[in-house]
């Protein structure tokens, strides 16, 4: 119990927000491959393909999360007093909030990846 509470706990608060980062650029891989698949690049929704709106729903999720995590990361960083931990936290909620929405960007301007066939 003492390794969970004084490692793993203090590894997934400091880490955690990167492995989401990562998880989410792996979902990402996987939607659009079975979005090209199942042609929901060419189904017709919103004005814009089923695939670019249901990855932009993931993206906007995603980037809430993050934000989220980074809003409370932050807010709890100034009701005690920053340490080493509490920094890393923060920093790495940052950079997978960067990340996310680096991930995300394209999706609004670029076409999608699919080939026909």
């Amino acid at each position: 119990m003492a390794f969970r509470e004084r490692v793993l706990g203090p590894v997934w608060h400091g880490g955690g927000p990167l492995v989401l980062w990562a998880l989410y650029l792996f979902g990402l891989y996987i939607l659009v491959a079975a979005g090209c698949h199942a042609g929901w690049d060419q189904a017709p929704f919103a004005g814009t393909s089923l695939l670019r709106v249901v990855l932009l729903l993931c993206g906007a999720l995603a980037v809430a999360a993050s934000g989220a995590r980074v809003w409370h990361d932050c807010a709890g960083v100034r009701r005690r007093a920053p340490g080493l931990l509490a920094t890393a936290t923060r920093l790495s909620g940052w950079l997978a909030l960067i990340g996310v929405l680096w991930v995300t960007l394209p999706l609004l301007l670029l076409p999608l990846p699919c080939t026909p066939g």
